[in-house]
């Protein structure tokens, strides 16, 4: 069994027995597999949470979160997903000086060797390898070019490193866990929150819904600087021994996402 799998089946399970409202038209045609969202996806999400959010069939907590999500898809189709500061891992065969990780300037721009800046105002994610395909094509003859999105997350709280980390965006939400080591044995997982400029972005409900359908951190919207707050529990609580399962079955993927996905 794929181990993100069991991840999933323990969260489920938490979050049923937690009594955590799940936010359910959210998961309606969602696609694990799809580590980037376009934008279509993200124009038909538009759509979707607009109407949530006038519609009296939906709770005021879930009309008043969708109206926040909605926000934050029309900031990404407007401005793009790429920060100064944010880091993209480029390769372009056969180029060595093109082939390294590279820092976003203010812009937002990328400055290449012997090519110049490019420009990536108003770019998604899942558009960056075309983009920058688009643009060393003016230099160089059919080039092949893949490309990777890093952005400054802190996971605070119940991990076994708390601290600053710079997550590649088509990971899962739980490789950032990983990355700080895990999850302690008294870490809560299924109250993990994510806050923005000191307020909450995603409350608890929706982060274990996240977490359970397996979302990446471009699926979520995460941007440079959010912060992953990860709650703890007393000693002696109910739910200690199967999160620290839960904890070793995080750390697993993340060391072979380190190992297979390049720089």
């Amino acid at each position: 069994m794929n181990p993100r799998r069991n991840i999933w089946v323990f969260l489920a399970v938490l979050t049923i027995f937690s009594g955590g409202e799940v936010v359910a038209q959210q998961a309606r045609d969602w696609d694990a597999g799809q580590v980037y969202v376009t934008r279509q996806d993200l124009m038909e999400m538009l759509e979707r949470l607009e109407e949530t959010a006038e519609s009296d069939a939906y709770s005021g907590r879930v009309r008043a979160q969708s109206r926040q999500q909605a926000e934050l898809v029309r900031n990404r189709l407007e401005f793009g997903d790429f920060s100064t500061g944010d880091r993209i891992w480029m390769l372009v065969e056969a180029e060595s000086a093109l082939t390294d990780t590279f820092t976003v300037r203010d812009g937002p721009m990328l400055s290449l060797p012997l090519l110049g800046d490019v420009s990536l105002e108003g770019v998604l994610r899942a558009e960056l390898v075309d983009h920058l395909t688009s643009f060393v094509s003016r230099f160089i003859r059919n080039p092949v070019v893949s490309a990777r999105s890093l952005i400054p997350l802190t996971v605070v709280g119940g991990v076994a490193a708390p601290g600053f980390y710079t997550v590649p965006t088509d990971g899962l939400f739980t490789d950032a866990l990983g990355l700080a080591g895990g999850p302690t044995a008294t870490a809560v997982i299924n109250e993990i929150t994510v806050e923005r400029d000191g307020e909450i972005l995603y409350g608890k409900e929706f982060i274990a819904q996240a977490i359970i359908e397996g979302r990446t951190i471009d699926h979520l919207s995460l941007e440079a600087g959010d912060q992953i707050l990860v709650p703890v529990n007393e000693p002696g609580g109910g739910v200690v021994a199967i999160l620290t399962v839960i904890g070793a079955l995080i750390a697993i993927p993340v060391a072979i996402v380190t190992l297979t996905r390049g720089n």
